[in-house]
């Protein structure tokens, strides 16, 4: 598959080059504050990020494959940077919730699956209000560097399927997550995945078979 190579904004915590070092500098201070206190026989007051948990690091190693898997769900490169950037915002406000630091890249998975259904829903209000037809859109000067011709036909037959079998194919696919993983980023049973995926299989071998014809 053709990879994503657009370059790595700064994390949505960031506003400027000297906050992320200064986060860290934050959070070494928190842990010490914390070791300290707990020493002392006090409680955590649950500030300072999780242990083990490294947002920067996190934001650099899964940055790409974050847009990628945006891309498959929404129809552009710049909609899939909203999305990804919405979701790690999220997982940042929300950082103290992680039942372990190793659950972040499963939180962001379905924070990413959720942020698409939400821009998918404003799309699909935005123009059901319009009182004219929508121009069509030309694709960005560097969609043909994103994806390869065959690339892009496949998602073109995938964004026809019904969003929650669109979903399925893309986590098992492009992800090459299990049914049961799948099953819970989604919140479904592991019964729907392998209906829905096998529904989405036969439907997308109709449509890329008569594309052929």
């Amino acid at each position: 598959m053709t990879s994503i190579v657009v370059p790595i904004p700064l994390p949505p915590w960031a506003m400027t080059a000297g906050d992320a070092t200064s986060r860290r500098a934050r959070r070494d201070g928190d842990a010490a504050s914390s070791r300290r206190d707990s020493a002392a026989g006090m409680p955590d007051d649950g500030h300072g990020e999780p242990e083990g948990l490294d947002l920067d690091e996190l934001y650099t190693n899964t940055y790409h494959d974050m847009v990628r898997l945006a891309r498959q769900l929404v129809d552009d490169v710049e909609s899939a940077q909203d999305v990804v950037h919405d979701a790690f915002l999220g997982l940042y406000r929300n950082r103290h919730n992680l039942e372990s630091p190793a659950n972040a890249r499963a939180y962001l998975r379905t924070a990413v699956m959720n942020q698409a259904r939400s821009a998918l829903r404003r799309r699909r209000t935005a123009r059901e209000h319009m009182a004219v037809a929508e121009p069509e859109t030309a694709p960005g000067s560097d969609e043909p560097v994103l994806l390869a011709d065959e690339h892009a036909e496949v998602l073109r037959h995938l964004d026809a399927l019904p969003a929650r079998m669109k979903e399925v194919l893309v986590l098992r696919y492009w992800e090459g997550l299990s049914e049961a993983e799948i099953a819970k980023t989604l919140g479904i049973s592991t019964g729907t995945v392998k209906s829905q995926a096998s529904r989405a299989m036969k439907k997308l071998t109709v449509s890329m078979r008569g594309n052929d014809g």
